[in-house]
């Protein structure tokens, strides 16, 4: 199983990349989100978080995680929509997955960027380090292939 967090950028353009990548999995990935909360009646331009608790979030993640690991697997792999805070982030990467920052618009204020994730734009075709969803999804699972295969060739060593 492996896991992608999304995070920074705006909403929409996470939810438009998660789309992207479930279609492309053809059934081996699943969406999975815990919207962000939203403050009413507040300009679009204007629109703040209320602080959110990354605790109980990621112990709503973990709970998701889990039952993706139950026999048979649910899907192969989980696209987290909305990585919005430091523990969920910690939770993927503990868990083996990466974080993926949309580029392009504003970065998340909680989630630092970290020499390993991976840089992804929303538009268009990639550039340089930032890349199509798609090419990093290529990526991941190649990567993630090659892990496997050097893992089995050490144990049977």
């Amino acid at each position: 199983m492996f896991l992608i967090a999304l995070t920074g950028g705006e909403i929409t353009d996470r939810e438009q990349i998660a789309d992207r990548l479930v279609s492309a999995g053809k059934a081996r990935l699943a969406g999975y989100a815990l919207n962000p909360p939203m403050r009413r009646g507040v300009k679009p331009l204007a629109r703040k978080l209320p602080p959110l608790n990354g605790e109980a979030r990621a112990a709503t993640l973990a709970q998701v995680i889990d039952g993706l690991e139950c026999k048979p697997a649910a899907a192969g792999g989980l696209v987290i929509i909305h990585c919005l805070t430091l523990q969920e982030a910690a939770l993927v990467r503990e868990n083996g997955g990466e974080i993926w920052h949309v580029y392009g618009s504003a970065p998340s204020a909680l989630v630092p960027i970290r020499r390993a994730d991976r840089m992804i734009t929303p538009r268009g075709p990639g550039f340089g380090h930032v890349l199509d969803p798609l090419e990093a999804l290529s990526e991941y699972l190649l990567a993630m292939g090659q892990a496997a295969r050097s893992s089995k060739v050490r144990v049977s060593a």
